[in-house]
């Protein structure tokens, strides 16, 4: 194959060069000119603006008439602009300079573009005749014949070369690619496979592409028969145990990836000790795929394998850590913590316990509320090394102890810490300004939170970088919610302490007053508010029911509200979620689709209906 591109590219410097001694010397300054003609002719090609692309490729061939890439860009704009005649009389007058396969191929697709398809296929079968020996000229004739929708003829050709040439592993992903555009699956599977015997390099290649048919149901079975017997008659090559263990993840057959997983690290037990240096690899990485797909039961399962076969390979310490990580994703924080626990104690003073003690910390702060324990493992998170930016997020986490405990005080101080910080990580510094102005907002002091809302928002980081910019809507949302109810700084302040009491737990407490604020007729503008946060307290909660009933209200009563095309978003979560009802699901994003044609959420929303449907 390298050598196929070899002889492509120097046949186009020989071109060029050749160009340049037709055209003689050239001064700097003329060379410099061409230049950026060259280049106003290929941006005026790419918008579409082919009439004055042309203008200047022909005055720029008419120059240098060898220049293969100045006689393309005439060729290819004549085509655009549908001057066939022309264009097959520019190709002529190149094939009196240089006759290779590829000018006459062009002489072929302008045959095409006129409609004359059986001059076209005499003159790709007279390049074969002239050159029968040569790889480039069976897959020029072939790539032209694909591209004009000659999946047969192009196949044909491409075993025509195999057999000339007496060289089966020649064309082996071409041919694939085309009996993939036929839809015959199976027949570009086998040869996919055979490539990968012929290249084993190309995996990541072949991967991509076979596991790309495991979400088609209707083909997924017959593609597993053939990998199964792949392996049956392969049994030493691993690569096809790894190929069917990725096809079973991408079809979230978990079971039998765990059951591939684990026979390929007992072949590897048995290969030479440089391979077995890699034990436990397949079976990490599958139980990392479990993981971030939300399969949490056999990421549990992998990660126990890893531990309890290969305890002393570099993989446990992050196996264990993925084990406790999974009890927690799952909602068992109790075994979380247990495991957590035994990390510190199996590996002290290094980044799996730092890791372990920011997590468990976390635990304990957000389902047991025992803050001393939690602030206590922030602590050792600071006190271990290396220092690196979970420090920073630890200190936020002590700030938010102290005010889930309601000493605000001890919590502004460690935000502010952070906010004085010169060297941090760019976006750590926006959630302390934005805790910041949280804290104050439920203080009462709504200028001084102001203060801190505005930072965040017009901070040029945000407006460069989307991933920079988590905070922004946020804190948008408090400045509008400020602003709106500067005539009613009581209701604006009953609303804050009703957040307050939701950010420490007390949920009861905050229900009612968000209860009583959206049914006063005074307070009319934080009514959206109110039911916003009524509808997102039911929801953490489980009452899906109660949270619909909430966030319609939203949509019904304020359809021009900050929050609208977010609650109808909420709407449809709660079903898909919640009810684990799909049609109603796709009905209330569709409604995010048509009510809120400017939402940012739209192109999230259009992948989850994708995902919906696709079920």
């Amino acid at each position: 194959m390298i050598k196929k591109i070899k002889h492509v590219f120097l046949v186009g410097w020989l071109i060029v060069l050749s160009g340049q001694q037709l055209s003689g010397q050239q001064t700097g300054d003329e060379q410099k000119r061409q230049e950026q003609l060259f280049r106003l002719a290929r941006s005026f090609e790419q918008t579409s603006q082919f009439s004055r692309a042309l203008d200047i490729y022909q005055k720029l061939w008419e120059r240098e008439p060898a220049n293969i890439n100045y006689y393309r860009g005439v060729k290819n704009n004549l085509l655009n602009i549908e001057r066939f005649e022309q264009a097959e009389s520019v190709v002529r007058q190149m094939l009196l300079i240089n006759q290779s396969e590829i000018i006459e191929a062009d002489l072929a697709e302008v045959f095409f573009k006129k409609g004359e398809t059986q001059t076209a296929l005499e003159v790709l079968e007279n390049i074969l005749k002239r050159s029968p020996k040569k790889v480039s000229a069976y897959q020029i004739v072939a790539s032209v014949l694909s591209r004009f929708g000659f999946l047969d003829q192009a196949i044909e050709t491409y075993q025509q070369g195999r057999d000339e040439l007496n060289n089966q592993k020649l064309f082996l992903f071409e041919m694939a690619n085309n009996y993939r555009s036929q839809m015959n699956y199976q027949q570009a599977v086998a040869l996919y496979l055979e490539y990968l015997e012929y290249y084993p390099g190309q995996y990541n290649f072949v991967e991509r592409n076979v596991t790309s048919f495991a979400i088609h149901p209707e083909i997924a079975g017959e593609i597993e028969a053939m990998l199964l017997n792949k392996i049956q008659s392969n049994q030493d090559n691993l690569d096809f145990r790894n190929l069917l263990a990725a096809f079973y993840i991408r079809g979230s057959n978990y079971l039998a990836a765990l059951e591939e997983y684990s026979i390929i690290d007992q072949y590897i037990m048995s290969r030479s000790k440089v391979e077995k240096q890699k034990v436990g690899g397949e079976l990490f990485r599958f139980a990392q795929n479990a993981f971030n797909d939300g399969a949490y039961e056999y990421a549990i399962k992998a990660y126990q394998l890893v531990v309890s076969r290969y305890p002393e390979s570099n993989y446990a310490p992050n196996s264990k850590l993925g084990i406790a990580r999974s009890y927690q994703a799952i909602g068992d924080y109790s075994q979380a913590l247990k495991i957590f626990s035994e990390v510190n104690n199996s590996y002290p003073n290094t980044i799996y316990a730092k890791e372990s003690e920011f997590r468990s910390g976390e635990i304990l702060m957000e389902h047991f509320s025992d803050f001393d324990a939690a602030i206590k493992s922030f602590r050792k998170v600071i006190s271990l090394a290396p220092f690196n930016e979970q420090n920073y997020e630890a200190l936020i986490k002590i700030g938010d102890c102290h005010v889930l405990r309601g000493e605000l005080k001890p919590g502004e101080s460690r935000y502010q810490q952070i906010i004085d910080q010169k060297h941090i990580r760019h976006d750590l510094r926006m959630k302390a300004l934005f805790k910041m102005g949280k804290l104050r907002f439920w203080q009462g002091d709504f200028n001084k939170a102001d203060h801190y809302f505005i930072q965040i928002q017009t901070d040029p980081v945000n407006v460069i970088k989307e991933n920079e910019g988590m905070f922004v809507n946020d804190a948008i949302a408090y400045r509008m919610r400020i602003f709106e109810n500067k005539g009613d700084s009581v209701a604006l302040a009953q609303f804050a302490s009703a957040e307050f009491l939701a950010e420490q737990g007390k949920v009861d407490q905050a229900r009612a007053l968000l209860e009583k604020i959206s049914k006063s007729s005074g307070s009319r503008a934080l009514v959206d508010d109110a039911l916003l946060k009524i509808g997102e307290l039911d929801l953490k909660h489980g009452k899906y029911q109660d949270a619909v009933s909430a966030f319609k209200q939203l949509v019904q009563n304020f359809p021009e509200s900050f929050y609208a095309d977010f609650a109808q978003k909420r709407i449809a979560e709660i079903y898909q979620e919640g009810f684990q009802d799909t049609t109603s699901a796709i009905k209330a994003y569709e409604l995010v689709l048509t009510k809120y044609p400017e939402s940012i959420y739209l192109e999230e929303i259009r992948k989850k209906i994708r995902s919906l449907e696709a079920k």
